[in-house]
Formats: structure tokens, C-alpha cells, sequence
């Protein structure tokens, strides 16, 4: 399912006050676990590194922002590979 980095007409149409919960649980607290791994690795770097997270669309939302803003990384290449189909 592929997303964008901002949300579509359709996610901001649908949205309700029981989505917004949900969204926190399923999609935020993954999140904050994620970038709180990337924050760790970043801290033990000793040498350049390649790293992949496999993780679904919606959550490299957060993930760019906190590398973009936080560590201030920049976007020299971006390739999405499909790891697999539903």
C-alpha cells in the first residue's frame, strides 16, 4: 500500500475521534520505539553505516522528520522496495 509523506484526502476525510487512538496506539508508540533504536545506533556510530528498516510507509512519516530535524540527515537517494504483497 503505498503512502505518501502527508496524508491523503481520503486519510484526513475518514478520520474520526476513534482513529486518532487508534493511530496513537498502532502508529505512534511504533514509532517512538523505532527512532528511540535509530537515536541509539546514531549515538554508537563509529563508522559510516548502511541501515534498513523495514518498516510499513506510513511510519517513515515520523521516522524522515526525526532523522531530518533532529540528526539532520538529507535526502541524497530514496528508493522504496516492496519487501512484500497483501
Amino acid at each position: 500500500m503505498p503512502l505518501d509523506d502527508l496524508p491523503s484526502p481520503e486519510e484526513i476525510l475518514s478520520d474520526d475521534e476513534n482513529s486518532e487512538a487508534l493511530d496513537s496506539l498502532i502508529v505512534d508508540e511504533r514509532d517512538r520505539i523505532l527512532i528511540a533504536h535509530v537515536a541509539k545506533l546514531e549515538e554508537q556510530q563509529h563508522e559510516a553505516k548502511q541501515i534498513g528498516i523495514v518498516y510499513g510507509a506510513r511510519h517513515m512519516r515520523n521516522t524522515m522528520r526525526f532523522l531530518m530535524q533532529e540528526l539532520n540527515y538529507r535526502v541524497v537517494k530514496a528508493e522504496w522496495v516492496k519487501v512484500f504483497d497483501l
